[in-house]
């Protein structure tokens, strides 16, 4: 294998009083610059339950990446890309009988490059789910030539009465109120 080497512009220029050389096989390196979102704090507040005994202390959120190409990091752990996303907690922070709702926060650092799905979970149940994605300024879904990007959530509650402590309530007769996130 041989070796060969060139000098930028030919004249062998000197940078910090050094002369410049390429190996053939050089390639210059791109910067891509990617746009971090940045979840400091992600909570659920769930309204029209019942506060009790079966209120639990924890539920899960799991992040999903929409495509290969999302990164994702929950506190600085960074999923691979064959990864089917990360989990994290939401603990139980306040409960208002009175007002029948039950919060839960999580203040992971969560940090993703690209869409990804959520879900929010008790146990096995789901009960609230969405995207998060990156949509260039004109609404459309991917990347952006003009680097103006935003993001986006759309959000479904999966809540029905009478699932774990979601147990609703019965008011005016048989008509029953559906627990919301």
């Amino acid at each position: 294998m041989e070796n060969s080497y060139e000098t930028v512009n030919g004249n062998g220029p000197y940078e910090n009083g050094h002369k410049i050389m390429r190996h053939s096989s050089y390639q210059p390196s791109i910067k891509v610059s990617l746009h971090w979102l940045d979840l400091r704090v992600f909570y659920v507040r769930v309204s029209i339950c019942e506060i009790d005994d079966s209120t639990p202390e924890y539920l899960t959120l799991n992040h999903i990446p929409l495509n290969p190409n999302t990164l994702l990091e929950v506190n600085g752990v960074r999923t691979s890309i064959h990864s089917d996303g990360m989990s994290t907690l939401l603990r139980r922070d306040r409960l208002d009988k009175k007002s029948e709702e039950a919060t839960f926060v999580s203040t992971d650092s969560i940090r993703m490059t690209g869409s990804a799905k959520f879900e929010v979970l008790d146990k096995d149940f789901l009960m609230l789910s969405g995207v998060l994605e990156l949509c260039n300024s004109n609404g459309f879904i991917g990347e952006s030539r003009d680097h103006s990007q935003r993001w986006s959530m759309n959000c479904e509650s999966n809540v029905t009465a009478g699932t774990g402590f979601l147990k609703g309530k019965q008011f005016m007769g048989s008509d029953i109120a559906s627990p919301t996130c």
